[in-house]
């Protein structure tokens, strides 16, 4: 069920999970890619290591953090598609972005879960105008 779409369909991409955490000594986590067009992976923290860091529809990638000071950064997945649009005859390529939040610190504890800025003190709670 549910093909039939075609080219008519954007791309598309998810990530599962959309963040983990690990200890000061680093770990691997695989995550799970879910698209319908080709990818490529970006980390803008060079000792990190994705493999593979391109793909195509469905697929798994496994990010490796080495041992290194407590740090937050993201993974990024870019999808295109070629999309063709009946209305104009034409096609065009598409895209989507998803990403992975990884937490690197001393007790392996996922920071996305927690927002700090929300706890800051009483003053959100200002609704007079």
């Amino acid at each position: 069920g549910g093909e039939g779409a075609g080219d008519e369909a954007m791309a598309e991409i998810a990530v599962n999970p959309t963040s983990f955490a690990t200890t000061l000594e680093g770990g691997e986590q695989v995550i799970t890619v879910t698209s319908n067009g080709s990818w490529t992976v970006s980390c803008d923290q060079a000792d990190v290591t994705v493999e593979p860091l391109t793909g195509n529809g469905n697929g798994q990638v496994t990010i490796t953090v080495p041992a290194a000071a407590a740090r937050e950064f993201k993974v990024v997945f870019d999808a295109q598609k070629q999309t063709t649009i009946p209305a104009l005859g034409t096609s065009t390529t598409t895209t989507a972005k998803a990403e992975v939040t990884v937490s690197q610190n001393e007790g392996g504890v996922n920071q996305s879960n927690f927002l700090y800025y929300e706890d800051c003190g009483d003053d959100i709670e200002k609704n007079e105008v």
